[in-house]
């Protein structure tokens, strides 16, 4: 059995274990402070009704001068997990800046094909304040960047490239097994925002090693109430002793209705619910798949500038509703009080959106698994689509020092 070897170093909020020849460390260290974080320019604050610019004082080399957008409302900074190669230098890493660092940004970002911008129905109301953006960038903080990679001191730069079609990807019933010890296991927060009370979006990196492998699984999770949500999964597997790093970059997005309906089924399955104004026939008659249909307003995941209805003032809670009063004063019959907070748990969010991409696939025709989607008729992508939709799988070649 490989000997390992466990560090902790709680002064610099580090944690550390070396095996088979890898390193890997997690820093987790307290959320930036304001002199890190404060931008040179008027930070942005998004409310409900108008932006808000709120003067801020001017500090240089702070974290959001240098990426040119106001950092989320919790930014770890200095949080980061790194995997080193102990022979060549070789390392793969997630940060904080390196996330955000991938947010789209400037002017007219946008209108740029393939960044799928995102728009709540009170936006209007935003554009009407005339209120002039000087920083503009996407505010959901999507970021598509799949962890950095840097070369080895041996000179080598090994690069990901697309696994063959016939590769099994990664071991999934190997990792859910139950009787090979974790050695290793920790979860890094990267940022966190509540996208100004319209929903959450949320980037962590999570580590487990144990005898044979590490297993790394960075998420960025966004959800808009009442319009969308999106995760971006970058998983990352290595059997040690091979040769081959494995990388599985997933983009799922939905609309939020969509998903309170499959709650809801799930909740009632024969249907009966007072005034749910939902109906659970099946879209996908004769693919052998059901999914379900809504009667409220759907948001087509691949149009550009999402829409919705605002959240009703009347509502206590967006996760949690009782019995609804008629105009007249008189109750309806009493019904089951609707319980949406799943809604809020990345796990089950994720599970679903994984169920919904399997039936557009087998919809469109295609293999499970299978990284484009065929164009129907022929037509041209839709440049408002958001590009990180869809799942590839790489490969990357661990380096090897030279032997004399």
């Amino acid at each position: 059995m490989p000997r390992h070897r466990l560090h902790d170093d709680p002064s610099r909020g580090q944690r550390q274990i070396a095996l088979e020849g890898w390193t890997i460390t997690t820093t987790k260290r307290p959320i930036l402070s304001i002199p890190e974080a404060d931008a040179q320019v008027p930070r942005l604050a998004v409310t409900r009704s108008v932006w808000r610019l709120t003067p801020r004082p001017i500090r240089k080399h702070s974290a959001s001068n240098q990426l040119d957008l106001a950092l989320p409302e919790i930014c770890f900074g200095n949080n980061a997990l790194r995997v080193s190669h102990d022979e060549t230098g070789f390392a793969l890493e997630w940060n904080t800046i390196d996330l955000l660092r991938a947010v789209q940004r400037g002017q007219g970002w946008d209108a740029r094909p393939g960044a799928g911008p995102v728009r709540v129905a009170y936006a209007d109301e935003w554009t009407r304040a005339s209120v002039i953006v000087q920083k503009p960038f996407d505010w959901t903080y999507t970021t598509l960047h799949p962890g950095s990679t840097s070369g080895s001191r041996i000179g080598q730069h090994p690069e990901w490239r697309p696994a063959p079609r016939t590769h099994p990807g990664i071991p999934l019933a190997s990792l859910a097994r139950t009787d090979i010890p974790i050695l290793f296991f920790d979860e890094v927060p990267l940022f966190e925002d509540e996208l100004g009370d319209n929903g959450i979006a949320n980037a962590t990196v999570r580590v487990r090693v144990n005898h044979e492998s590490f297993f790394i699984l960075a998420r960025f999770a966004l959800r808009i109430d009442n319009v969308l949500f999106r995760h971006f999964d970058v998983r990352v597997y290595h059997a040690f002793g091979s040769n081959e790093i494995l990388r599985e970059i997933k983009g799922r997005e939905a609309p939020y209705d969509l998903l309170k309906q499959r709650l809801q089924q799930q909740q009632y399955p024969t249907g009966r619910r007072a005034g749910a104004g939902i109906s659970l026939r099946s879209s996908t008659a004769g693919s052998g798949t059901s999914a379900p249909s809504t009667t409220m307003p759907m948001i087509p995941s691949r149009t550009g500038y999402s829409t919705a209805a605002p959240p009703s003032s009347s509502s206590s809670s967006p996760f949690r509703n009782g019995p609804l009063s008629s105009s007249s004063g008189s109750p309806h019959p009493p019904e089951p009080t609707e319980d949406l907070t799943p809604l809020t748990d990345a796990n089950w969010v994720a599970g679903v959106l994984e169920e919904l991409a399997l039936v557009e696939e087998m919809q469109n025709g295609l293999s499970v698994g299978s990284e484009e989607a065929p164009r129907p008729d022929g037509a041209a992508p839709d440049p408002k689509a958001w590009e990180g939709k869809g799942r590839k799988l790489e490969v990357l070649e661990v380096p090897v020092a030279s032997r004399t």
